[in-house]
């Protein structure tokens, strides 16, 4: 791993600038001796190296969404969360000050809550610490009992790793760049699961959608999103397979094309799970369907979903791992990073006269 190396390399370059520096002005500063350069080096060397493949395994980090249902609304009081710790200041026998006799305060006893309960099993906090009972958040009082709903959830996405080796058809960049993001949650626990470009698409689709996932989402570990584009090229959903690498592992990305914004003329399956079925399947239910037919499609959709998805484990791609590298903008900020502590590693062992 040529970035670990580099990595590596930072402490050995700092380390040992540090320690010439402090020979050429032995007058001002007390020399760093070769048994306090290695003390340094060793525990920059380490800390390098736990930053690293901290990163590494960070930059692997991905989020699905879980769907399901509203199940309860929760609220009430808890202690305070705006407390603050004064402290006082001591001084040792050396001259050397410390904090002490530290105590809390508090404005005021009690604090309020708002939340979400969801049949997934995940709470979803509107409002927390907030210091008046009366402001209650009006996306709390707007949501009802049996509302569809998503929560987020962290998983390990291998395919981040090596996405190079995954074999994905070619796309068109121009495509590729026309793609939309993959949609988030907003409002806390809504989320759009349909994507439109250049197509408009009936509201109802989404409702739809929504409620599809509700149902079928925990009993089916899926995520179906609907993306209609104006293009007429059934070789647009690859570059919806290469701009969202294929989706998060419960995903089930339905690619439509509707040329003359009307009917639908072709359609794909995109997923990491084996969809080829489901595909074909939908292409025969949905093709030539207006999309003022969305209960037709819905229902359609539904019952493919129902009877044939099943998800492949992202455990299935984990050999991928190891062929991971930091994304960029995290290396070089270790870099930096390890500059600055070895910087200060090396004054530590000047000052305090370790070894």
């Amino acid at each position: 791993m040529w970035s670990l190396l580099g990595v590596m390399l930072v402490p050995l370059v700092v380390g040992a600038a540090v320690f010439l520096r402090a020979r050429q002005v032995a007058t001002k500063w007390r020399q760093i001796t070769w048994r306090e350069l290695l003390i340094m080096e060793v525990i920059a060397l380490v800390i390098a190296a736990m930053g690293f493949f901290f990163i590494k395994e960070k930059g692997l980090w991905d989020t699905e969404h879980w769907n399901g249902r509203i199940s309860s609304k929760i609220s009430g009081s808890e202690s305070c969360c705006h407390c603050t710790e004064t402290c006082s200041t001591c001084t040792d026998s050396e001259g050397r000050t410390s904090s002490c006799n530290c105590i809390e305060i508090c404005s005021h006893s009690q604090d309020y809550y708002w939340g979400l309960k969801l049949t997934t099993g995940d709470t979803i906090m509107i409002e927390d610490c907030v210091s008046s009972q009366y402001g209650v958040p009006p996306i709390w009082i707007m949501a009802k009992e049996g509302e569809p709903a998503s929560a987020e959830r962290e998983f390990k996405n291998y395919l981040k790793a090596d996405p190079e080796n995954l074999k994905m058809p070619p796309a068109p960049v121009a495509w590729v760049k026309e793609v939309p993001d993959f949609p988030r949650i907003y409002n806390h626990y809504k989320v759009t699961k349909v994507v439109a470009h250049g197509v408009d698409v009936p509201e109802a689709w989404d409702a739809g959608l929504r409620e599809i996932n509700a149902d079928l989402g925990a009993a089916k570990q899926v995520d179906v999103t609907l993306v209609a584009t104006r293009r007429d090229d059934p070789r647009w959903a690859d570059a919806v397979r290469r701009k969202w690498l294929y989706g998060p592992k419960n995903a089930l990305i339905i690619v439509v094309g509707v040329p003359d914004e009307a009917h639908i003329a072709w359609v794909r399956a995109v997923s990491i799970s084996e969809v080829e079925v489901i595909s074909e399947l939908l292409g025969q239910k949905l093709v030539g369907l207006r999309l003022d037919q969305h209960e037709a499609g819905l229902t359609a959709i539904r019952d493919v979903v129902r009877g044939e998805f099943q998800r492949t484990p992202m455990a299935d791609f984990k050999a991928m791992a190891s062929a991971a590298e930091p994304p960029w903008p995290w290396l070089l900020a270790l870099h930096l990073v390890m500059a600055l502590i070895t910087g200060m590693l090396g004054h530590w062992v000047w000052k305090w006269d370790v070894a």
